[in-house]
C-alpha cells in the first residue's frame, strides 16, 4: 500500500524558496511588464531632471530692458544665439537653443528642465 506523507510545515516546496526579499521584488517586477515600463519612464524623467539641473545650473535668464529688440530675442528651435546681443555667461551650454526662446529671450529648453527638477522634488516630498 502507498503511504501518504504530509507536506512540510513551511508551506511551499518550490525550488528557489530561499530568495532574499530584494530578489523576490526583482523577480516580481521583471514579470510585470507594466511595472517595468513605469520604471523606465521614471528613470527617464529622473535622468532628464538631473541633466537639466547639471546643464542649466547657474544659468540666469538674460533680460536687459535697454537691449530688448523683439526680432533679436525670438529664436527658432536649434538656433545659435547672437554673439553680439547675448553675453557669454548667458549663452546656452550646448551653444544652441534646442526649443528656441520665448518673447523675453529665455531658453525654453532650460526652463523646461528646471521645471522637471521642481516637479520631481515635489513628487518626492
Amino acid at each position: 500500500m502507498t503511504e501518504l506523507t504530509a507536506a512540510p510545515a513551511g508551506g511551499d516546496t518550490e525550488l528557489g524558496d530561499d530568495l532574499t526579499p530584494w530578489q523576490r521584488v526583482r523577480r516580481n517586477l521583471t514579470a510585470n511588464q507594466l511595472a517595468m515600463a513605469g520604471g523606465v519612464l521614471l528613470l527617464l524623467f529622473l535622468a532628464a531632471a538631473l541633466i537639466g539641473w547639471w546643464g542649466t545650473s547657474g544659468e540666469k535668464p538674460y533680460f536687459d530692458a535697454s537691449a530688448v529688440r523683439l526680432p533679436d530675442k525670438l529664436k527658432r528651435p536649434l538656433a545659435a544665439p547672437n554673439s553680439m546681443a547675448v553675453p557669454p555667461e548667458a549663452r546656452p551650454r550646448l551653444g544652441i537653443y534646442l526649443f528656441g526662446t520665448d518673447e523675453l529671450g529665455r531658453d525654453v529648453f532650460a526652463r523646461m528642465l528646471e521645471g522637471a527638477t521642481v516637479s520631481l522634488s515635489v513628487g518626492f516630498v
